[in-house]
């Protein structure tokens, strides 16, 4: 066999010139490229869009049971008590209560206005809630104006009373006397989260409100700005009140299709009259004697008002006028209206009026200024 000596030499070579000290060398370190790193890309938060109002669904207004013209009031220049303060007593009671509200009942319904949640009823949520005017129409635009990548959240704060008044709420009403007003101070935080991060809007309320078993607030301002002197109430504002309440109250001896005489009070001399009179309407009418009971062309006039609080609380007595329609037996008969009712009007952001007292075919007064007490009752 042929042997390639050169090639052996090389070899040699080569080993001996990878020893050192007899041990073989390391071989020379090769450095690596660093791998290549992407560029973290710039993430640009989206933009704020313009402020945009959300419109609610509006409140349809629900026509009257019965038809009732309204004729300018009289006699309803009385002046109104003045206002007295709640006693100790009392005066805790409210705080407690006013605490907890405007700590958390209040900035939850804020909240659920803001975000559409109750079922398109907020805009009667918002009209029990608040009575109109400049600081209903500032809280309405806080909490109906969006924009765009724009998220807020009401946070509750503290809660201070600082005075309480009281109401006379006699009769069918309660107690001879608890808290009717109130006001005080209360705070809360907006929290805005957009992509550029968080932001908080502290606010500061002073609140007046109606304690009505729930809060109504009449007027509010942004600290430090001070609340408008509250007035007293304004008794023209019966003839728009009037309408409504003589309609449910005249409804309520009513009998047809969609209508049959009941009564939902008893134990006073008015009520237990009314009462029995509304029940033998409801035999008549159950029985098929009496088939049409209406009212037509009502008028309704305010003619005295009897103030019991600064507030509005008092008695109302209003005179009607119109044409009773009954067909009995299948006859027709028509009578001539011509009577005044006494009703006791309650003051809450939308008044409540009952009546507590009528006249006799000959005019006298069934109750005659002894209004009492009247109890709940449901007709079988």
């Amino acid at each position: 066999m042929r042997i390639r000596w050169g090639a052996i030499l090389l070899a040699t070579w080569a080993t001996a010139a990878c020893t050192v000290g007899g041990a073989p060398a390391e071989p020379a370190a090769v450095e690596a490229a660093p791998p290549a790193v992407a560029a973290a890309p710039q993430i640009t938060p989206a933009p704020v869009g313009p402020p945009v109002r959300i419109l609610w669904a509006p409140m349809q207004p629900q026509p009257l049971p019965v038809a009732v013209r309204v004729d300018p009031g009289t006699g309803i220049d009385a002046r109104s008590p003045a206002l007295v303060a709640a006693g100790p007593d009392q005066r805790q009671a409210a705080e407690r209560d006013f605490a907890a509200y405007f700590t958390g009942g209040l900035t939850t319904t804020l909240q659920n206005l803001r975000d559409q949640r109750f079922n398109g009823g907020e805009a009667w949520t918002f009209a029990t809630t608040f009575a109109p005017g400049p600081f209903a129409d500032s809280v309405r635009e806080l909490v109906t104006t969006r924009r765009e990548n724009e998220t807020r959240t009401f946070r509750p704060g503290e809660a201070t009373l600082e005075n309480a008044w009281l109401r006379p709420s006699s009769g069918a009403f309660g107690d001879a006397a608890i808290v009717g007003l109130v006001e005080g101070t209360m705070s809360f935080t907006d929290e805005v989260t957009t992509g550029g991060g968080q932001t908080v809007e502290t606010h500061r309320w002073r609140i007046r409100a109606l304690y009505q078993g729930q809060f109504v607030i009449l007027d509010g301002a942004e600290s430090p700005a001070a609340l408008a002197p509250l007035r007293p109430f304004d008794a023209t504002k019966l003839d728009a009140e009037v309408a409504s309440q003589v309609a449910f109250h005249l409804h309520s001896e009513e009998a047809g299709p969609d209508a049959m005489p009941t009564s939902p009070f008893k134990g006073t001399a008015y009520w237990d009259a009314r009462t029995g009179a509304l029940d033998w309407l409801h035999d008549l009418a159950q029985r098929g004697t009496l088939t049409d009971r209406h009212f037509e062309d009502v008028r309704a006039q305010v003619v005295r008002f009897k103030p019991m609080s600064y507030l509005g609380d008092g008695y109302v007595t209003v005179h009607l006028g119109g044409t009773l329609v009954e067909t009995m037996n299948g006859v027709r008969h028509a009578y001539l209206v011509n009577e005044s009712v006494v009703f006791q009007r309650f003051s809450f952001a939308q008044a409540s009026w009952m009546a507590v007292d009528g006249q006799n075919d000959d005019g006298t007064w069934i109750a005659n200024g002894n209004y009492g007490t009247p109890q709940s009752t449901a007709h079988g």
